[in-house]
Formats: structure tokens, sequence, C-alpha cells
């Protein structure tokens, strides 16, 4: 009874949790007076490892008529592994496509992850895990826009000032970002 049960909840956890796109309340920029729209993140790469795991979340946004793709890089690194980066105003970020094409966007602002320090319960200074958290903001055009609403995405590439980040992303995962930016744009769940 005990395992029907919780197979009982996690099936119900899942499935309410499964392509769970939602449009944010809209924010109205006190300065310009645009109305900001933005979606929930949603996860496009997950990856666990014994040495950690790496995440990397999307989530889009619209301000007056402007599009932006936010992407939220999130490791966890085991001993001795450094998740100290920073990803530059300019940097590239690039999609490949389903289709082998390929969408270049750039970087809007410069940011620095947010590494933290733990001991892991352990007084020795040289068995240190670390873990950084960090999102930044892409512009997208107009064709972007049409481009990743139309194919699914393969891989993602982010230039980061320690080495370039790449997420090689699953089928089931291809068409979140279109789907964000489907959401953006209508209002509407694809």
């Amino acid at each position: 009874m005990k395992k029907l049960y919780i197979i009982a909840i996690l099936v119900a956890t899942t499935g309410s949790s499964a392509f769970s796109q939602k449009l944010l309340k809209p924010k109205v920029d006190m300065i310009r007076g645009d109305t900001i729209q933005a979606t929930s993140e949603e996860s496009v790469y997950f990856s666990l490892k014994l040495t950690g795991s790496s995440q990397l979340k999307t989530a889009a946004v619209k301000s007056g008529k402007y599009y932006f793709l936010d992407f939220r890089i999130k490791n966890e690194n085991g001993v001795g592994h450094s998740t100290h980066y920073a990803i530059i105003k300019g940097a590239k970020a690039y999609l490949k496509l389903d289709d082998n094409s390929l969408v270049t966007i750039s970087a809007l602002g410069s940011e620095a992850s947010n590494g933290k320090a733990d001991l892991a319960g352990n007084q020795d200074l040289s068995v240190v895990a670390t873990s950084s958290d960090m999102t930044m903001r892409y512009i997208l055009s107009e064709e972007d826009v049409a481009k990743l609403g139309a194919h699914g995405v393969k891989v993602i590439r982010l230039e980061t000032t320690k080495e370039d980040f790449d997420y090689e992303i699953k089928d089931k995962n291809a068409m979140v970002i279109g789907k964000v930016l489907q959401l953006i744009k209508t209002g509407k769940t694809v």
C-alpha cells in the first residue's frame, strides 16, 4: 500500500510539472512605459555525474517590440572543480538547429557567476565543493524568433571567460525554446 501511495504521488507531481510553461504577470517599465512580458524558466539541459551536475534553463522576455532569451546556468561541482566564470557583453550564444543551421545571439551585459564554496563538512581546505548560478540575457531579432519557433535546438554553446559551455539538447527538449517564444509572442502554449 505504501509503494502504491508513493507511485501515485510521483505520477501526480510529474504530470503537473511537465509542459508547465507559464506566462508571468506583466510588468510596466516605469521609465519607458513598455509592458514587459516574461515566461517561467524551463529546463533545456540537465546532466548529473559523479563529479557534479550542470543545468541550463531558459525563459523568454518581451519588452516593447524587443524579444530576449534568458539562459540560467547552474553548476554544482564536486571536489576540486572551479565554477567561477563570467559572460561579458557581446559574448555569443550559438544555437544549432535541427536543420543544421545556426542562430547566433549576443549577450546584452556582463555577469560573473556567483560561485559558492562549501567545506563539505570537512576542515581540510583542499576538499572544497563549489557551485555557481547565473543568468544572462541575449537579444533576439524577429528572424531569430521565427527560426527558433520553427526548428528544434540540438546544441547550445555559450561563450564564457573560462571556456565555451556546450549543451547537447535531448530530443524531448528540442522545442522548449520555440515553445517559450511562442508563448511570449501569442500568450498561448503550443
